[in-house]
């Protein structure tokens, strides 16, 4: 117990006992911001069975909106999901088979040689947040994607419904 409280006494007395006590809060809290602002701790913000009354999955900044409000809270009516209009351009594989990247859902995607539901979910993300892609060349951005598998699926994919990918 005497060498412990030793051992402590001298660490209280260092001088460097300050700056090393700033330095590891400094880094842990850069850490945590860091894991927050990469979405690692989504799922904790959001509810996993916030639906729709429709029973759709609602999207997640809704989903933790609805979890939050009390149930004597006033609720404004949800958004509804949009709707596939005429002029919304159909999902799936064109008539020769080619499946339309612009358009084409996870299910589409994991037809696609070396593409599994992970890769399918990375592409549609992409997709979003890139608006629509301009070249095949753009899935490179996509951990795990690489030469060879652009080059297998190239001929089994076009961008949009009328501008077939570049040979």
């Amino acid at each position: 117990m005497k060498l412990f409280e030793s051992v402590r006494q001298r660490i209280q007395d260092s001088v460097w006992a300050p700056l090393a006590l700033k330095i590891v809060l400094g880094t842990a809290g850069l850490v945590l911001l860091g894991a927050l602002g990469s979405g690692a701790f989504d799922r904790f913000f959001t509810s996993a069975t916030a639906h729709a009354s429709d029973g759709t999955k609602l999207p997640p900044a809704l989903a933790s909106a609805s979890a939050s409000a009390s149930p004597s809270a006033s609720t404004a009516p949800l958004p509804s999901p949009p709707s596939a209009s005429a002029s919304a351009p159909p999902s799936g594989p064109r008539a020769d088979g080619k499946i339309v990247l612009a358009t084409a859902t996870q299910a589409d995607l994991e037809k696609l040689p070396g593409i599994g539901p992970g890769k399918a979910k990375k592409i549609l993300e992409l997709r979003d947040k890139l608006g629509r892609f301009k070249k095949l060349e753009d899935l490179y951005r996509i951990k795990g994607i690489k030469r060879r598998l652009i080059e297998k699926i190239r001929p089994l994919v076009v961008l949009d419904d009328d501008t077939p990918s570049k040979p």
